[in-house]
């Protein structure tokens, strides 16, 4: 669900024509915006004897537990031991409670600054606390999740801590309800942190992280249309939602630039400025046409990059980048009577079934992101251009990878083959 804020439509205003950058190179300019990788130096303990009690202590004495680093899979290896039938799903593969926990310590850099963790995804869901106080439940066991950690930080040592369940049985804390696609037949439970972390830093005005689980944010979104395949044309609408975390009006504005591969500008635009009142969040728009486009395909899966600026008083205060492609698609009929079309052109599909969960033996669900990317190559290698994900939706870092690589995915939310009722269809 959106959140419910307003969303003024900003008045976009054409600096120049595409063409007067054509061979003008990017460089991003200085904000407080910075991304850390947070997998390393965790500690892990398993609750298979007994359960620890406080182990969200920042106090309690965690020296004894394995070291590892995410994404990790707890029950990696037994899930392998017994061969799997098509309805018996995983057997063997240990199920139940264990703790993460992380010290660490911000740079003096963020001081002042807004501070956010990503996890990219957890199975199946966890309590997560920092310094004590618990910030955070993350239950659905697929999408990424984000907290807000500023209010609840100190200057010097901090400690995350996760206790987290990765049993079938577990139900939704606010209503009791079990998960249709927490199953181990459609969607083998590889428990843990078992994607990427992100820490964000940014100023308290930012554009904000496409995190609704947890943040309820949208962030950015950029798609085109009035497609011209032919003469090479297209417009790209690019969508900011902003916060201003300040206890002051700002006056905002924004600014796209179009980047493409050899880091040239090819389309730059801005918006009107937006008077936004402290703590408001409100969606930044804007379009361009964008000339001589080259269209994301299968067959040329070309990527840009398009950096959006936040300035207040002419001073840049956040810069963001996001990676995107642009094409025109269209489905003419059914089998026989039309297809699918990608830029005008008839595209026939072919590739895989593939669980979202996306597995490898011995590292279960928790591997690292070149291996991702290693899998979707294969993928490709074997002349495929098509993955339907099943049951749940994949995980971002194979997103990506099948964007690079000229997948087109089909992407599924939740389910066991079947539609269901009440609680569970809202989940």
């Amino acid at each position: 669900m959106k959140p419910h804020f307003a969303l003024p439509l900003a008045m976009a205003v054409l600096l120049a024509a595409a063409p007067a950058f054509a061979q003008e190179k990017f460089t991003p300019p200085a904000t407080p915006r910075v991304t850390y990788n947070f997998n390393a130096g965790w500690k892990f303990f398993k609750e298979d004897a007994a359960p620890v009690e406080n182990a969200q202590d920042p106090a309690f004495d965690d020296s004894s537990w394995q070291s590892i680093s995410t994404p990790h899979s707890f029950n990696e290896t037994d899930s392998f031991r017994t061969i799997i039938s098509h309805g018996g799903g995983d057997r063997g593969a240990w199920k139940g409670t264990v703790w993460y926990r992380k010290h660490f310590t911000l740079p003096a850099s963020a001081n002042g600054q807004k501070v956010f963790i990503e996890f990219e995804g957890m199975r199946q869901a966890a309590d997560i606390f920092l310094n004590g106080k618990q910030v955070g439940l993350s239950e659905n066991g697929v999408t990424p999740y984000g907290i807000d950690l500023t209010p609840s930080l100190k200057s010097g040592d901090n400690v995350l801590a996760l206790h987290l369940d990765n049993r079938t049985t577990y139900k939704e804390k606010a209503t009791g309800t079990t998960y249709e696609w927490n199953a181990n037949d459609f969607n083998p439970d590889h428990g843990g942190i078992n994607r990427p972390v992100w820490l964000h830093v940014t100023g308290k005005i930012h554009q904000t992280l496409p995190l609704n689980d947890g943040l309820q944010t949208t962030g950015i979104y950029v798609h085109a249309g009035d497609f011209d395949i032919p003469g090479k044309k297209t417009t790209v609408t690019i969508e900011s939602q902003v916060a201003n975390e300040t206890a002051d009006r700002a006056t905002v504005g924004l600014t796209a630039y179009i980047v493409d591969a050899d880091n040239v500008v090819r389309a730059k635009i801005s918006a009107d400025p937006v008077d936004m009142v402290a703590g408001e969040k409100t969606v930044m728009q804007t379009a361009v046409p964008l000339a001589d486009a080259h269209f994301w395909s299968p067959d040329d899966p070309y990527l840009y990059h398009v950096y959006t600026v936040l300035t207040v008083d002419g001073k840049p205060v956040d810069v963001a980048d996001t990676t995107t492609g642009f094409r025109k698609t269209e489905f003419k009929g059914g089998a026989g009577t039309g297809g699918i079309y990608i830029n005008d052109k008839f595209v026939y599909l072919k590739g895989f079934a593939q669980r979202s969960s996306n597995e490898w033996a011995g590292l279960g669900g928790g591997y690292p992101e070149w291996m991702h990317d290693w899998t979707i190559k294969l993928m490709r290698d074997d002349h495929a251009n098509y993955v339907r994900w099943m049951h749940v939706s994949p995980q971002p870092a194979d997103v990506r990878a099948c964007d690079k690589y000229g997948i087109v995915q089909l992407c599924p939310a939740g389910d066991k083959e079947r539609d269901v009722q009440g609680r569970q269809w809202d989940q």
